[in-house]
């Protein structure tokens, strides 16, 4: 089970017939968004729950093939002791394969060959529907300033996502519903016994929201990630590795799933004020890392307003590519 939160709707902009009838800061519990319950841990994690789920179920060839390979690159990243997979092992390296490359922020366009899997919400309809609605009018509504700098980077970053969110949530009128309501997408918190939660309880760096369609023929999830050490350009974060494949292990664990040989994985990757979108899967016995330029929001979302309103309209753009 997973907890879902949406804005108060009834929806004259977008599709009249997704209606639902909530306060905005209500907690639906939604069965159709259900997450593969962990019960034990997962079979990514060590070698005899590993062998034991797969005696238990059957699988297609590539689930199982995908799930060996996150299981040689899982056990070394949970063993390495930097931040960055610059600085991390050889072994690491070759075992996880890890091909970069440059994702455009505006347009969603990856830098390398492959298909692109989130096609950013139009920029400009963004911008109208954020400056009709004008959830900054919500008292309920934070703001980027003043970043306070009692906090480390990890604090500041989840203050981005709060403010984030709510532009998504939140309408100046209180019955009407925010962005998020008129779209397919739903901000989701796993519980404790779903697959997913060890995510969320990291020491060092945390995924603070999963934003899913709950769709079996979209494998896609994106979420908001906050870390304590400062993004380096184009160079991966293990923390963005490591939730690639955890999330890429869980997904393909889910028979509803199993149909696809790839997840998309697209993450809000965040240090203090800044932040970019880190797109990364896992095919064929390699992972693939797309990331944007940094965007820095030191200066608030008004100072930075077109890069604000990009980043809302890659947490819900449209799921596309091949994924099967």
């Amino acid at each position: 089970m997973c907890i879902l939160y949406v804005g108060p709707v009834h929806l004259s902009y977008y599709r009249s017939s997704r209606i639902i009838s909530e306060s905005s800061k209500q907690q639906l519990s939604i069965s159709s968004c259900a997450l593969p319950t962990r019960k034990s841990e997962p079979p990514f994690q060590n070698h005899r729950s590993f062998h034991r789920a797969m005696a238990t179920h059957r699988h297609p060839e590539h689930v199982v093939a995908t799930i060996k390979f996150i299981q040689k690159g899982f056990k070394l990243i949970r063993q390495s002791r930097t931040p960055y997979l610059d600085d991390a092992s050889d072994q690491l390296k070759k075992t996880l394969n890890v091909a970069t490359s440059r994702l455009d922020f505006y347009t969603g366009k990856p830098g390398d060959d492959g298909d692109e899997f989130i096609e950013p919400f139009p920029h400009t309809k963004m911008h109208e529907l954020v400056n009709r609605i004008q959830p900054w009018e919500s008292p309920a509504c934070p703001s980027i300033l003043p970043v306070d700098g009692d906090l480390d980077n990890r604090g500041q970053a989840r203050d981005i996502w709060n403010v984030l969110q709510s532009y998504l949530r939140l309408n100046k009128d209180d019955e009407a519903p925010g962005i998020i309501s008129g779209t397919d997408w739903k901000i989701v918190t796993p519980e404790e016994d779903d697959i997913l939660f060890p995510l969320l309880t990291n020491s060092f760096w945390k995924v603070e929201k999963f934003v899913d369609q709950c769709d079996f023929k979209k494998p896609h999830i994106s979420c908001f990630l906050t870390n304590g050490s400062p993004l380096r350009d184009m160079v991966p974060y293990m923390s963005e590795l490591e939730t690639i494949v955890w999330v890429t292990g869980s997904r393909l664990l889910d028979k509803g799933y199993q149909d696809h040989h790839i997840v998309p994985v697209t993450i809000v990757s965040a240090s203090g004020p800044r932040l970019r979108i880190t797109q990364g899967y896992v095919h064929q016995g390699q992972v693939f890392v797309r990331m944007t330029p940094i965007i820095d929001l030191e200066e608030g979302e008004r100072k930075k307003w077109d890069e604000f309103i990009q980043t809302l309209c890659w947490i819900v753009g449209n799921p596309i590519g091949n994924t099967a």
